[in-house]
Formats: C-alpha cells, sequence, structure tokens
C-alpha cells in the first residue's frame, strides 16, 4: 500500500465539505502512520539490532522467534511503551537475526529490549535481555549511517 494524502479545499460547498476533506486528511494520514513502504513511511529515525539466539548449553536456537523495541534511554523497568518497533523477525538456522528499528520521531537514543516469543505462541516470552543502547538517526539519501547494536540472547 502506498500512502499519500493531500488536503484539499472545496469551494462553494460550505464548511462541512472543508471539515469533511480535513476530516479524510487526517484520518488517511493516521492509517499510513505504520506504513514502512520507504520514503513514505511516518517513521523518522531507525537503528538496527542483531544478535545470536542460543540454547543454554550455547547451540543455535534455529529459526527462534525475535522481537525488538526500543525505549527510553534510562533502561528502568518497568518500560511504558515503546518508543521504537520492528515487529517480529525470525532467526536463521544458526540463530542469526538482523532487525531493523524504526520510530516516528526525531534522533534518540534507546534503550533496546530483545524477546524470544516461544513457539506457536503469539507473545509468551522465553527469555528478554535489555539495556544495550543505540541511537536512532535519521537516514540519510544514498548513506548507510544508521547506528546498530549486537544483542545475543540465551534461552535457558
Amino acid at each position: 500500500m502506498l500512502c499519500t494524502a493531500s488536503a484539499k479545499s472545496r469551494r462553494g460547498r460550505g464548511r462541512a465539505a472543508s471539515t469533511l476533506t480535513l476530516a479524510a486528511w487526517a484520518v488517511s494520514a493516521l492509517a499510513c502512520r505504520g506504513s514502512t513502504n520507504g520514503e513514505q513511511s511516518s517513521f523518522a529515525t531507525r537503528a538496527i539490532v542483531f544478535g545470536r539466539v542460543t540454547t543454554a548449553d550455547g547451540a543455535p536456537l534455529a529459526r527462534a522467534v525475535v522481537r525488538a523495541m526500543a525505549h527510553d534511554s534510562t533502561c528502568v523497568a518497568p518500560f511504558p511503551g515503546a518508543l521504537a518497533t520492528g515487529g517480529y523477525a525470525q532467526a536463521d538456522n544458526d540463530g542469526n537475526y538482523r532487525q531493523l528499528l524504526a520510530a516516528g520521531h526525531s534522533p534518540f537514543t534507546g534503550c533496546v529490549q530483545v524477546d524470544i516469543i516461544a513457539a506457536g505462541t503469539a507473545d509468551q516470552v522465553i527469555a528478554s535481555v535489555r539495556g544495550a543502547k543505540v541511537a536512532f538517526k535519521l537516514r540519510q539519501p544514498g548513506e548507510d549511517n544508521l547506528d546498530s547494536v549486537r544483542v545475543d540472547v540465551r534461552v535457558p
């Protein structure tokens, strides 16, 4: 879905038509807030989280479901809510994962939390690591200037 929005004034239809057009534009803008299709995305800053998921004995946990997010830089629990999210990713057969986190505001330093989700469940966390910090930056066209942080997770 390509998210674009424009507000147009309709002369001669009165205040109700203008209000309705403005309301439609606002709804369209909000609907596209979570869009991640390139330049039309509302996410202004980004960072990369990568690492490896292993079992208690150090063996790779193949195809593990990984959820990464960033909170404010204090890293104090409980977190009030994620400032940046990356949805879910799946580790490869060697337990390696890489996830792009995106935030809808100006650059900041975030505290990263990486959760491993139990297979076949929606949100049952079986292991979690937090505390690594990463700088969320604006991505400049043609540049690879995103900050990254490695977060390895050992599942008991």
